[in-house]
């Protein structure tokens, strides 16, 4: 706290600070919002406001990208900062800290909040604090953005966020603590004004978009997606029925080979079965074919090739053998998938009985999983947990088996990469 003299007497003033990161680029629109809320004509206010209420006096310094390039890299020191700070936050609620961190990080502009007033006798600095902080923070749905607050007496920092009725709502402090078991960054009008995207992909999105918010999932608004169904040509009944049977046969073939009573001989043994009762020896991949018949296949390999029962899930899905995909945060039931296809091994039997998904209902699914894919290797890049307690190694698995569905390369070449 600082003095001043004020008729005569000794004045404690106090001084805090306050910061909003905003997704708003436009200086203009900022300043507009500002001076709106505090009567203030926008005309030659620049980048600095000054507000004086009694003895309160607010000193606002606004930056956003639209500024120019000074502006855009002065706002990327103070997110990266803020980034920094709160990634090393120890929290229970680790995906509102991830999420957090995202908002952050998206930020356009940037507006430093200074304040000071007289301390009263009669009425305390926080009641004070609090009224100026709570002026900001009824701003922050127009601002789009989340403000950081300095509370030097408890030497916290915090970040805080507006709730639906107005109230401050503390998203995370740097002990810690957060009022939500769930945050997202709001973003549908982002993902709305877009002009490059379709009716269809637009409400593709935004149904994925409703299914994460409900994991807690956050994927940013400028994340690609998908073609309309009518541009994606999937592959035939035939050609996802044999697929299938030939991920049931390596998968099988792994867990014999993996079996130490059974072992090779085992393998080979359901092998010559399969293949000879069923006519499969087309239907593996030349990638496929050359491991099922190397004697000295390693440890690696076998697993490898054992977790194909996941890409099997989402073919007999695709099939219409499974009805609903359940969340990518267990493994598929394996005895599950080979008691489907084992009703009807040969394929004219797996074809009779599938109902397979239009392109749209591949492309639905194949939304969320790009989705989630990429919020898992955006949680793995900054050392954070998968969110929703995801299995990178299966949702990999899924995504790959999709980008095959939606024709993106032959079953050897295809990969699990984001269009």
């Amino acid at each position: 706290m600082e003095t001043l003299e004020k008729n005569g007497a000794q004045a404690a003033r106090y001084e805090g600070k306050a910061f909003i990161f905003s997704d708003i680029a436009s200086q203009e629109k900022v300043t507009a919002v500002l001076c709106r809320a505090f009567g203030l004509d926008p005309e030659g206010k620049g980048d600095t406001l000054v507000l004086h209420n009694e003895d309160i006096e607010v000193r606002l310094a606004v930056a956003c990208q639209s500024a120019g390039q000074e502006a855009k890299e002065f706002i990327d020191r103070q997110t990266e900062a803020a980034c920094a700070h709160f990634y090393q936050v120890k929290t229970e609620a680790a995906e509102v800290k991830t999420n957090l961190l995202y908002q952050i990080g998206r930020a356009k502009g940037f507006i430093l909040v200074e304040y000071e007033f007289d301390v009263e006798e009669n009425r305390s600095a926080a009641e004070k604090k609090n009224m100026v902080e709570n002026m900001f923070v009824n701003l922050l749905g127009e601002l789009e953005g989340i403000m950081l607050i300095q509370d030097r007496e408890k030497g916290t920092d915090a970040f805080y966020c507006r709730g639906e009725k107005g109230e401050r709502l503390l998203v995370m402090s740097d002990k810690g603590q957060t009022s939500f078991r769930c945050y997202l960054p709001y973003q549908e009008p982002v993902l709305r004004a877009r002009k490059d995207l379709s009716k269809e992909q637009i409400e593709r999105r935004m149904r994925t978009m409703e299914t994460l918010m409900l994991k807690g999932i956050y994927v940013p608004a400028e994340f690609p997606v998908v073609k309309d169904g009518a541009a994606v040509t999937c592959p035939s009944l035939e050609e996802m029925a044999k697929r299938a049977l030939a991920l049931m046969g390596v998968a099988i073939y792994s867990g014999c080979m993996l079996d130490e009573e059974q072992g090779f001989k085992g393998a080979q043994m359901f092998l010559m079965d399969y293949i000879d009762n069923n006519n499969t020896q087309d239907y593996f991949s030349p990638v496929e074919w050359e491991y099922i018949h190397n004697m000295k296949a390693t440890k690696k390999e076998q697993h490898h090739f054992i977790r194909q029962y996941e890409a099997l899930y989402i073919m007999e899905w695709a099939l219409g053998l499974v009805e609903n995909l359940e969340f990518p945060d267990h493994p598929c039931d394996a005895q599950m998938l080979i008691k489907s296809l084992r009703k009807g091994t040969s394929i004219s039997r797996v074809m009779a009985k599938s109902k397979p998904k239009s392109p749209r209902e591949i492309l639905d699914v194949y939304d969320m999983v790009s989705c989630i894919h990429w919020a898992c290797l955006s949680a793995r890049e900054h050392d954070l947990p998968a969110p929703a307690g995801m299995n990178l190694g299966i949702v990999n698995l899924w995504h790959r088996t999709l980008n095959w569905l939606i024709g993106r390369g032959d079953w050897d070449q295809v990969k699990a990469d984001i269009e």
